[in-house]
């Protein structure tokens, strides 16, 4: 993920390797040039991307969908 994030120009940040006792795994921080802050954490059961944008003025993000 890191080497992908890097050739699309994203600053990685912090890169966490938390595989002791607690095994939470591994977190790779980065942000976008526009300002997109992105966090992936992997680990042997799941996988999370936690993703905080800027504010849309689109009307039809603030619809819910079912």
């Amino acid at each position: 993920m890191k080497a992908h994030w890097e050739s699309k120009g994203y600053k990685i940040g912090n890169v966490f390797d938390n595989m002791g006792a607690n095994a939470t795994g591994i977190e790779i921080g980065a942000s976008t040039p526009r300002g997109m802050v992105l966090v992936f954490t992997p680990s042997k059961n799941t996988s999370f991307i936690d993703v905080q944008s800027e504010c849309t003025l689109d009307p039809a993000a603030g619809k819910k969908t079912t």
